[in-house]
């Protein structure tokens, strides 16, 4: 619930180069005067400047956090800034949600530009500039980027900061790790509501983020709602284009009807783009890990199944092209497995390596160079029969490859 009322800034003649900042539902000079009154104080409280907002709370919060964002903030549990008196009334100017303004006879001997036509236009930039460099701030220390130490607790700092200043986006970072639980700050209500927030102020991504949540509960009446406001307000990127995937998925999974498959169509591109590439990752997984993992295995195996089931619903007159590039995400499996027969073999684990490489050749019977490096396996294993068959197919397949092999060939004979 939101409440009206004054932002004021205060001097005192005591404390130099300090100002108060605060907020009051009266008219600031009773709260100077109840401050004055303190026996501590030597001397009264001074209003320098007052503003009239219809949120008196979110303009304080916006004015602090501005101030401290520019290091004005002498600590973080007071309100006293080190800072001009024109720095503080520039930041109260900045605040969104203004009834009006208001100031006193000492505020008058601060240039006021106010009438300037680009007036509002320059203080947005200048707000912008600074939430966008917070925003930055706090992705660095997010995921560790460049030579920041990676800091959740720093980063939820910053993005709230951020936030407050006006980046939408900020709400979505903030969910998403109290979403996760990073740096065990795991609050799926603090994180609904940061998803919320960043909704409300137009950042489709969170309807998805929200639709996600509500997934995890089987809350599947929110959940659609949030899935048709995604996608009523949603600009096509790739950050769009990965929660329309996530929604392809859902609904394909629980054999949902696929109400927004227009939309879908026309993310086609970017879609499809997004299943390949989780793929490719899945693959890349599998071949640093020299044990057979099933589960990288079936995840690789599911997403396969994406690719021609998007492609069957959605790719119209090239519905066939997702058969095409299935097989090619077996002939990438067979690779993945051919390597990892290869890592096997120089470690001079033969068995393993032969593992290996008859996974490569089931899961692409084309897979010339597996059938070659396995021949080369039997040989040094002394089964010439098998290490023969291996040559014939690899030399049917690949006639190229025969030099490569010929060596080992020739020991068959």
């Amino acid at each position: 619930m939101t409440e009206p009322g004054f932002v004021y800034a205060l001097i005192n003649v005591s404390s130099p180069g300090l100002v108060k900042v605060g907020k009051t539902s009266k008219d600031p000079q009773e709260r100077a005067a109840e401050l004055s009154r303190a026996t501590g104080v030597p001397t009264p409280f001074v209003v320098a400047f007052k503003r009239l907002f219809r949120d008196a709370t979110a303009a304080e919060t916006f004015v602090h956090t501005f101030l401290e964002a520019k290091g004005h903030r002498t600590a973080s549990n007071r309100e006293f800034f080190s800072a001009s008196l024109e720095d503080i009334v520039e930041a109260i100017l900045k605040a969104p949600g203004a009834i009006g303004s208001s100031s006193t006879t000492e505020a008058k001997e601060i240039p006021d530009n106010t009438s300037r036509p680009d007036r509002d236009s320059l203080d947005s930039l200048d707000v912008e500039e600074q939430w966008k460099s917070l925003f930055e701030e706090a992705r660095a220390y997010h995921y560790g980027l460049g030579d920041v130490l990676q800091d959740h607790g720093e980063a939820l700092r910053l993005y709230k900061q951020a936030a407050t200043l006006g980046a939408t986006e900020a709400f979505r970072q903030l969910g998403q790790i109290y979403y996760k639980g990073e740096a065990s700050l795991r609050d799926p209500k603090q994180a609904l509501r940061c998803f919320k927030e960043g909704a409300r102020r137009g950042d489709a991504c969170c309807f998805a983020e929200m639709a996600g949540l509500y997934e995890e509960r089987e809350h599947w009446d929110n959940c659609m709602k949030c899935w048709d406001q995604f996608f009523a307000i949603a600009q096509a990127n790739e950050l769009v284009a990965e929660h329309a995937c996530n929604y392809f998925i859902f609904c394909l999974e629980r054999h949902i009807p696929l109400v927004h498959i227009q939309r879908l169509k026309e993310m086609y591109a970017e879609i499809l783009n997004t299943l390949l590439g989780s793929v490719d990752i899945h693959l890349r997984g599998l071949e640093a890990d020299l044990t057979i993992s099933e589960t990288i295995v079936n995840i690789i195996a599911r997403y396969r199944s994406y690719v021609v089931a998007f492609e069957e619903q959605c790719g119209g007159l090239t519905s066939a092209a997702g058969y095409s590039r299935a097989l090619e995400i077996d002939r990438q499996l067979a690779l993945a497995y051919n390597n990892r027969g290869l890592s096997w073999y120089r470690k001079g684990d033969a068995f393993s390596a032969i593992i290996n490489y008859d996974e490569a050749t089931e899961a692409d019977p084309q897979c010339a160079q597996a059938y070659g490096n396995r021949g080369v396996v039997y040989i040094r294993l002394g089964d010439k029969p098998k290490a023969g068959q291996d040559f014939k197919r690899c030399f049917e397949l690949d006639s190229a490859l025969r030099p490569l092999f010929a060596k080992w060939a020739d020991e068959v004979q």
